[in-house]
């Protein structure tokens, strides 16, 4: 029997070569079911002898036998078996093929496992956010952007005991309705970006789903995205300033028109344009109290300038300018 040809398709369903010719019924492999009623499939040839017979057995591990031991197939190219719930339940299940041939010669293959689960993946420390793009130097807040061509999001913490597979992500709005899938690739972070979109000035959703082997979903992780790229209006109204003693305080509400949340960064110098005093600092406030620095408090000749600029949402700004005499 040295010549025979003695070949085994197994449930992944890959192959074992035994011989140097083959006869391959290549399958589809799954890697995880809810039922647990386990189908096998496989090809098994001897040219000169015939086959006698296959027998199959379940373990949790390759080649193991812990869920049911060695029995007889009623076909030598498939079965089919229910197992005990029990065993089986959220376990990765290992089934072995070992086929003999008319001439008493055995041949064995293993699959790579297949897990039985009704259980969903976990999205309870699971994270989703957009990576907001703006038009500008100054980073879009508050799930705003300006750019209205793409969008950006990451993901991560969802959890599986056995695995995610991919990810359904869905992004829609009034104008918009995107639904894609995205293989769980880098395991810790995900990553998608939407390009040629055309967006407009409105509020939109995303959602990621995770997927596991068994194909089922987890609960939905949303956030939000609003695409806004208005600019902070002036008033004409001019900052007020005033100094008691050796605080000045300078004033700018109503100079700036915005109908949402805005961000002012100042800078104060002794020359136009300068930030010798204070540079870029921020505030929420409409107005900054500053300290006249100790060597100019008895000069009464020094002129500080002020450069206030206004920061929409999506990063559009506006600025205005004052200035006064120590």
């Amino acid at each position: 029997m040295d010549n025979s040809y003695f070949n085994i398709i197994d449930q992944k369903y890959g192959y074992q070569n035994f011989k140097s010719k083959l006869n391959i019924d290549k399958r589809s492999d799954i890697d995880g079911q809810v039922s647990h009623t386990i189908s096998a499939n496989w090809n098994v040839v001897d040219e000169e002898s015939g086959i006698a017979y296959c027998e199959w057995a379940a373990g949790l591990q390759q080649f193991g036998n812990e869920v049911f031991e060695f029995t007889k197939t009623a076909d030598v190219l498939k079965a089919t078996s229910t197992m005990d719930r029990y065993k089986v339940f959220n376990k990765k299940i290992y089934l072995t093929i070992r086929c003999r041939n008319m001439a008493g010669l055995y041949t064995t293959a293993c699959s790579d496992g297949i897990v039985i689960s009704d259980q969903s993946p976990s999205a309870r420390n699971a994270e989703l956010e957009i990576l907001p793009q703006s038009l500008t130097e100054y980073q879009p807040s508050n799930f705003h952007q300006a750019s209205k061509t793409s969008v950006k999001m990451k993901w991560s913490e969802f959890s599986d005991p056995f695995g995610i597979m991919s990810f359904i992500v869905k992004f829609d709005g009034k104008d918009t309705d995107i639904t894609t899938s995205i293989l769980n690739v880098n395991k810790d972070i995900s990553y998608l970006s939407l390009f040629g979109l055309k967006l407009s000035d409105d509020r939109y959703t995303a959602t990621v789903n995770a997927v596991n082997t068994m194909y089922l979903r987890s609960k939905d992780v949303t956030t939000n995205l609003t695409i806004q790229n208005s600019t902070p209006g002036l008033t004409g109204a001019d900052a007020t300033i005033t100094r008691k003693e050796d605080t000045i305080t300078v004033n700018w509400k109503d100079c700036f028109s915005y109908p949402r949340r805005v961000v002012f960064e100042i800078s104060i110098g002794t020359t136009i344009g300068g930030a010798d005093i204070i540079q870029w600092q921020e505030t929420l406030n409409d107005y900054i109290e500053v300290e006249v620095p100790e060597k100019f408090k008895d000069d009464s000749e020094v002129k500080l300038f002020f450069y206030i600029r206004a920061i929409g949402e999506s990063g559009e700004s506006n600025s205005l300018n004052a200035n006064t005499v120590l």
